[in-house]
């Protein structure tokens, strides 16, 4: 067996052996965060001061537009991609607005780049998207160090080892006997 830096939605319920509205509601709990392969358009963002205290997401202001498509606040991003700050929009449902090029590691969430999902067309131009729950079954992977800090904060989720599995093999042939 291969070792995956990362796991699909399947994947990570079979490891689990839960349900699908488990793992969307530790999603959409801040627990669990996906990443998706994104090609494409972005709102740079930045944190500044929220005049009522703590911080804010704004668009970034490049100084010059970089091609015929930017408005000063976009770029192409292209890679994966960490999907955060799920916002809820009911039992077991959320969206994406916002990603990071990192995944969390513990250090202070405002010294990352932040970006806003975007979508192009030649007709309307820039504008903001989001990825459903929907999508992240579809498209969405879970880093390998994402699943770990999971199951460290949910010990319950945590895959049986070899060793476990061998022991409960023995003990269930032991009871059957």
């Amino acid at each position: 067996m291969i070792e995956k830096k990362y796991l699909t939605f399947g994947e990570l319920l079979a490891r689990w052996g839960c349900e699908e509205k488990d793992i969307h509601y530790l999603i959409s709990d801040g627990d669990l965060e996906p990443a998706i392969a994104w090609n494409g358009a972005v709102y740079v963002k930045e944190w500044q001061p929220n005049p009522d205290g703590g911080s804010i997401l704004v668009d970034y202001k490049y100084p010059e537009p970089k091609d015929e498509w930017d408005d000063g606040s976009t770029e192409r991003l292209s890679g994966w991609v960490y999907l955060r700050r799920p916002k809820v929009t009911g039992a077991y449902t959320y969206k994406f607005g916002l990603a990071t090029k990192g995944a969390r590691d513990g250090t202070d969430e405002f010294s990352t780049h932040w970006y806003g999902l975007a979508e192009y067309n030649e007709r309307n131009g820039m504008w903001p998207t989001s990825i459903n729950e929907y999508s992240i079954v579809r498209d969405a992977v879970f880093m390998m160090d994402e699943i770990e800090l999971c199951e460290f904060i949910h010990p319950n989720l945590s895959a049986p080892t070899l060793r476990d599995a061998e022991i409960f093999n023995k003990s269930a042939l032991s009871v059957a006997i």
